[in-house]
């Protein structure tokens, strides 16, 4: 009888339960809010598994990697290009944010407390402060930045080690960090049901305007990808190639008319590599390389909606950050954007991960997610087009 919601994708189960969530809360008033406690229980078991997540999927991630010498001048290339792009979109993110205040009507929680980030001027002690002198406490305490500096030191000390060393201790990593993944994957199987709740309290709580301020968030972040879009990915191009933006957008229709129906960045590595051959006339070896390592290490729609959504949830609580902490946000933005490529519902896991890092209420994370499918479109879409500006780059600079 149900065969049809078995079948459904986990996001569109989501956005379905939001939806039916939203019509209980408004229905129901205040009395949905006795919803909550459920939708909180299912936050729980997210918190509980963001410390193992970051350790075992950077420590495998990295750890997995071939020796860099091996991978040569592409691989420098393509990485670096990756790596500014990835600035830039969550630097894009939240200015964007920054500038039209979407989150402003929509006070959630004053009095938050943001994060204890040194100020920018003291440069010495903000750069401390990313290392762990204990990391039991830096586990214990959820200090995601020196838990990712942790992991990283980790993984790194892994590849230096000879292979017949190294061997035993990737397969430990790699093992637990199946298990995670197996754990989240229970985990967001329930998140239908967590998200229901919490929408249905949220609704009950603050009303029909929510709805009208998730509409701004939206339309920011769409912005936000369309300045992506035209100033980094389209502009390096024609810089790069002489190719203009309307030619590649013509060349590259394959890719985001199936990025913008499907949001699945692994079901288009095909249709990106036959467009990189055929459309851009890249290359075999580049684009066999740089597509499929793209769609790993490139990540520049999460980025930016990292950025937009943090800033966001700043408003909505009523909080300003430093610049010490958009520096920190900028760094942990590209660190998660560029890995957990196989965590289930990779976007809004990341979302928690960096909004627990900032001491952010993960309850607004939970109602940004349940409009997930809305901004994955975009999402998608920039990734995998940042994947192929990136392979016409490199492999014009190759062909010099």
């Amino acid at each position: 009888m149900f065969s049809w919601y078995t079948k459904m994708k986990l996001t569109n189960k989501i956005f379905l339960a939001m939806l039916i969530g939203s019509l209980l809360g408004i229905v129901a008033g205040p009395l949905a809010t006795q919803l909550e406690w459920i939708g909180n229980i299912w936050l729980n078991l997210i918190k509980m598994m963001v410390i193992p997540l970051v350790i075992f999927t950077m420590v495998q991630g990295i750890a997995s990697m071939d020796n860099p010498k091996t991978l040569g001048r592409i691989w420098l290339r393509a990485t670096l290009y990756y790596l500014v792009t990835t600035i830039i979109a969550v630097l894009i993110g939240i200015v964007t944010t920054t500038i039209l205040k979407p989150g402003l009507g929509f006070v959630f929680e004053k009095g938050a407390k943001v994060a204890d980030v040194p100020k920018l001027v003291d440069l010495k002690g903000f750069m401390v402060s990313l290392f762990s002198d204990n990391i039991f406490v830096s586990f214990t305490k959820g200090d995601i930045v020196q838990v990712l500096i942790v992991a990283i030191i980790i993984g790194i000390a892994i590849v230096k080690m000879p292979a017949e060393k190294s061997g035993p201790v990737k397969a430990w990593f790699s093992s637990m960090n199946n298990v995670v993944m197996a754990v989240i994957g229970l985990i967001m199987d329930l998140a239908p049901i967590g998200v229901f709740c919490l929408m249905a309290a949220a609704l009950g709580k603050y009303g029909i305007g929510f709805l009208g301020t998730m509409s701004k968030l939206i339309g920011t972040y769409y912005l936000a990808a369309i300045i992506q879009l035209f100033g980094v990915y389209l502009l390096t191009v024609w810089i790069f190639t002489r190719m203009t933006p309307f030619d590649f957008m013509r060349r590259t229709s394959n890719t985001w008319i199936f990025t913008l129906s499907t949001c699945s960045s692994a079901a288009a590595i095909p249709i990106s590599l036959q467009v990189a051959k055929e459309e851009l006339a890249v290359s075999k070896d580049v684009a066999d390389f740089i597509v499929p390592y793209g769609t790993q290490m490139n990540h520049d729609g999460n980025a930016i909606l990292i950025g937009t959504v943090l800033i966001f949830c700043a408003q909505a609580i009523g909080i300003d950050f430093s610049i010490a902490h958009l520096v920190q946000m900028v760094l942990l933005g590209v660190i998660l954007s560029a890995g957990g490529g196989g965590i289930p519902s990779s976007g809004i896991v990341k979302l928690m991960i960096v909004a627990q890092a900032f001491s952010m209420p993960l309850e607004i994370i939970v109602m940004v997610g349940a409009f997930y499918r809305l901004f994955d479109m975009a999402v998608t879409t920039m990734n995998c087009l940042g994947d192929l500006a990136g392979t016409i780059i490199v492999d014009k600079m190759e062909k010099v």
